[in-house]
């Protein structure tokens, strides 16, 4: 079998769901981090762009089409159709976090997304695990949408919304759990440190 590929710039960015899931579902893939994309690399991509995924069986782009394949593929998607729309529904929450999150760029932006955006999926998020255990967001089981919705939540604490996140214990205590998950807590240690 093919070891798979993920092909992405020297930081966390788009590429960091994909490669949470492969650490998580313990894949050993080849995590090629680039500084610029080559001219000759630049030529083939599907898109003109990264992250890219290559595994034997697709060339992929496009990072929400790359982590749900790899979800799918590695039974990390839900445990039947329902499960997987679910799943579905709350990796898109966390884009319509991080989307205004990165849009705010102006004073009256930030201050919007911190009084009023984040402070209503993390609502939602909390009610969401609460009814659910307080472990998972769908199911029984860790799925893509706690990978996602956890990195968002990363990305949010060390830039400067920690103390936001820190008034949904739920929420809290599921991000704590989810890094002392071993494969993940071994990953994070290694992780190269970037701005993005």
């Amino acid at each position: 079998m093919t070891k798979p590929t993920l092909t992405y710039f020297n930081g966390r960015g788009l590429g960091e769901v994909t490669r949470l899931i492969l650490t998580f579902v313990n894949v050993e893939f080849n995590d090629v981090r680039v500084d610029k994309i080559p001219d000759e690399l630049k030529a083939t991509l599907p898109f003109g762009q990264l992250p890219l995924f290559e595994d034997g069986i697709v060339r992929l782009a496009q990072s929400s089409s790359i982590a749900r394949y790899v979800a799918n593929k590695h039974n990390f998607a839900g445990a039947n159709a329902a499960e997987k729309a679910l799943a579905d529904s709350f990796v898109d929450s966390a884009s319509d976090v991080i989307t205004p999150y990165r849009n705010a760029t102006d004073d009256a932006k930030k201050e919007k997304f911190r009084t009023e955006t984040l402070p209503k999926f993390l609502a939602i998020w909390e009610k969401t695990l609460t009814a659910n255990g307080g472990k998972h967001f769908v199911g029984a089981n860790y799925t893509w949408a706690d990978v996602a919705i956890y990195n968002a939540l990363y990305v949010l604490s060390i830039n400067g919304y920690e103390d936001v996140i820190k008034s949904h214990t739920t929420v809290q205590g599921f991000s704590a759990a989810f890094e002392a998950v071993p494969q993940i807590a071994a990953y994070l240690k290694v992780r190269p440190a970037s701005q993005f």
